[in-house]
């Protein structure tokens, strides 16, 4: 229990952050975000096992493990947006949907940069010859990223810098099996991550440092929605003030502009 306390400031309120729309968000439309990114992900999962043959061969690319991790998350995330935080059952779904949310959004960032970025310039003749294959991998970069996006907008999520050690996980993971496929089995995902040259280490290095620059974009976002979110709570605050009649003509500009709007 002292580990998990470790890993888990009590400070933070986890059914508040990933379970509970922000004060703009709507709970039902929250609900069916997740319930659509989880039917898409998982569908992406099947997906990704028609399009490569054999179909094991799909997790042989880190796009696919964030696919899976993608889904997870969601599928967490999901249940925690219908669960109450009551029980000690429930509070560790809402822990195990806050840390999902940190991780997927942490590997998604490197997925999508990396692809758009670096990648993208050796699939463009696909675009021509394959329109199927096109769609499937413009999916398996965007889909994920762009609902949790979403997703982002609307929860109260505030990335634990004490999480980073989850967030590199599955690259430090997949950089093992690769490795091990690479000179194991002679199977290269990657041409420019082989392991057999001085250049797969550096990159190794700078898929790393683009782990942490997505998790501590992910802080930086929330930590500014927060800090958004209660400002405009107390200036709500602020404007449910009721002021005697004699003070009324000095209220501040920003409520008497308001007010000549709705005129």
């Amino acid at each position: 229990q002292k580990q998990m306390g470790s890993f888990f400031p009590e400070e933070v309120n986890y059914y508040n952050c990933i379970s509970v729309p922000n004060r703009k968000g709507n709970e039902l439309i929250f609900r069916l975000i997740r319930i659509g990114a989880v039917l898409g992900q998982f569908g992406l999962a099947i997906e990704s096992f028609v399009m490569h043959s054999p179909p094991w061969t799909a997790l042989i690319f880190f796009t696919i493990w964030g696919v899976y991790i993608s889904f997870f998350a969601f599928l967490f995330m999901t249940i925690s947006s219908f669960l109450p935080d009551e029980t000690d059952r429930q509070k560790k779904i809402h822990k195990v949907s806050y840390v999902l949310f940190e991780v997927a959004w942490t590997s998604q960032c490197v997925i999508t940069i990396f692809f758009w970025l670096v990648l993208i310039w050796s699939f463009l003749h696909l675009f021509a010859i394959s329109p199927g294959l096109s769609v499937y991998i413009v999916e398996t970069h965007s889909y994920s990223m762009i609902f949790l996006s979403f997703d982002f907008c609307m929860n109260n999520m505030i990335f634990t810098t004490k999480h980073i050690f989850f967030a590199l996980i599955p690259p430090i993971f997949y950089m093992i099996v690769s490795m091990t496929l690479s000179y194991g089995f002679n199977i290269i995902a990657y041409p420019i991550l082989t392991w057999k040259d001085w250049l797969s280490p550096v990159l190794a290095v700078i898929l790393l440092s683009l782990f942490l620059f997505g998790f501590f974009l992910g802080r930086y976002i929330g930590n500014k929605k927060q800090k958004k979110d209660e400002a405009g709570s107390l200036l709500g605050g602020v404007q449910q003030l009721q002021l005697p009649f004699y003070l009324s003509s000095y209220q501040p500009y920003i409520f008497s502009k308001k007010k000549n709007k709705k005129k």
